[in-house]
């Protein structure tokens, strides 16, 4: 799976972020079966999918990469608009913010940390799922 792909997986999974507390809100599971809104302290960094031009290109355009083939049957116009950015949508992760938030983990309690433990399972459960069904959907597409 295209890293772009990856970045919207984990943008989706930042939930509610409030800049001006620093704090970012997600709606877990609690160990009782209750929903329960977990605050988590946050920091900003820059985004590792859109390296902080808080654009990238359009994956339905090069996810598989370009082949040489493909490059060639572009025109100049095609070509030089692919390596000027015509082809560049918001970044997926960030959604053009250039940074995305991340748990200030030295700052958690004791509480929020085996909470936030398993909130980062859930997370890497839900990337390997996805993972997965785009296996499978290559592999039903005979894109394999």
């Amino acid at each position: 799976m295209d890293c772009r792909h990856m970045g919207r997986l984990r943008g989706r999974n930042y939930g509610v972020v409030d800049r001006n507390t620093m704090q970012m809100t997600v709606l877990m599971v609690d160990e009782n079966g209750y929903d329960v809104d977990l605050i988590l302290p946050i920091r900003f960094e820059v985004c590792s999918t859109c390296k902080g031009r808080g654009t990238h290109i359009n994956p339905s355009i090069d996810s598989n990469g370009i082949t040489g083939d493909e490059w060639n049957e572009w025109d100049d116009d095609e070509r030089e608009g692919y390596m000027g950015g015509r082809y560049d949508i918001a970044c997926l992760e960030c959604n053009g913010e250039k940074v995305i938030p991340v748990v200030a983990e030295c700052r958690l309690s004791d509480y929020q940390k085996k909470m936030y433990e398993q909130y980062q399972k859930k997370i890497a459960d839900d990337i390997a799922y996805e993972r997965e069904c785009a296996m499978e959907r290559r592999m039903e597409s005979g894109d394999w």
